[in-house]
């Protein structure tokens, strides 16, 4: 259920259906016009202080620079979108990157009867699918898994910690692709809200201090959410190849060694993928700031 949700809010965050929807452009619209509106009224008060010679006011920088402003507020839809499409065309490159290398992409979805879907313009991969081969806790309840132990003749106590330990590792994976799965439906309406919010960021540039620092959050906070689901997908092509490790000490065969040391890698090999997906949980987290804080919490309410 958390691995569906986590592939369908990935593939709606990296679409432009929701960007390009009337009510982002439309309401940007507004926006922009009282952001001229604003500019206006500085033209008329640089006009008065120009004739009663107040606060020392030179009409002609103060007239370029609000028509420098205007342009900047005009095409701050343009902009916006071409930062977003920027860093969600790298964020699409180490999406099918990651769903060629967990061996999830369209044509074998199709061959195994699941569906792909279009979240919006973006194809739908099952990445949560790439991920859990490699954490696999399913080889810990397999039938060879019991024959193995009911042969060594072990307790019951043995076989409790199996599915213990399978547990674990499941509801472990599960938060962590649910937590994700918000921080990035958190992403995509930061990006409504940046978009709208544009024409008051290029305006608040030409005033003092940036309009309180307004115009620098802003970009930050644009730049961060961009550079999210390029970051976090990285991460999370590293860790489905990581996850396809098979030879060596990751031999996951329970024929070829012992019981024992069959959990031992089967749980080591878990940890070792989990732990880079809270790293790059978190990572994630950090950049997206208080709107991923805010829907982690989100997801953490919705799992309890």
């Amino acid at each position: 259920f958390s691995g569906a949700i986590f592939d369908t809010f990935l593939a709606f965050s990296l679409s432009k259906g929701l960007l390009n929807e009337d009510f982002v452009s439309g309401t940007w619209a507004v926006v922009r016009n009282l952001a001229n509106l604003g500019l206006i009224f500085a033209v008329l008060y640089f006009a008065i202080a120009t004739i009663f010679e107040v606060g020392g006011v030179q009409l002609k920088k103060a007239v370029a620079n609000v028509i420098i402003v205007a342009l900047l507020i005009n095409f701050s839809f343009f902009f916006t979108r071409v930062v977003i499409d920027v860093t969600n065309t790298i964020g699409f490159y180490f999406y099918t990157m990651a769903a060629n290398a967990g061996g999830v992409t369209a044509s074998t979805q199709a061959e195994k009867h699941l569906s792909s879907t279009k979240v919006g313009d973006v194809t739908e991969y099952r990445i949560s699918v790439g991920i859990m081969k490699g954490i696999n806790p399913q080889s810990l309840m397999k039938k060879e898994t019991f024959n193995e132990w009911n042969e060594k003749k072990s307790d019951e106590s043995v076989l409790f910690v199996v599915f213990l330990l399978a547990a674990i590792v499941n509801l472990v994976a599960a938060f962590v692709l649910f937590s994700a799965a918000f921080l990035f439906l958190g992403r995509i309406l930061a990006f409504v809200f940046l978009i709208i919010a544009s024409p008051l960021a290029f305006a608040a540039w030409a005033l003092p201090t940036g309009g309180g620092g307004f115009h620098s959050k802003w970009w930050k906070q644009l730049l961060d959410q961009g550079l999210v689901a390029p970051i976090f997908l990285f991460f999370i092509y590293v860790i489905i190849q990581m996850g396809s490790i098979g030879g060596g000490y990751f031999v996951t065969d329970i024929t070829s060694i012992s019981f024992v040391d069959f959990l031992v890698v089967v749980v080591l090999k878990a940890a070792l993928i989990i732990a880079a997906l809270m790293l790059a949980l978190n990572t994630a987290k950090d950049l997206s700031g208080k709107a991923g804080s805010l829907t982690a919490k989100w997801a953490g309410g919705a799992m309890v």
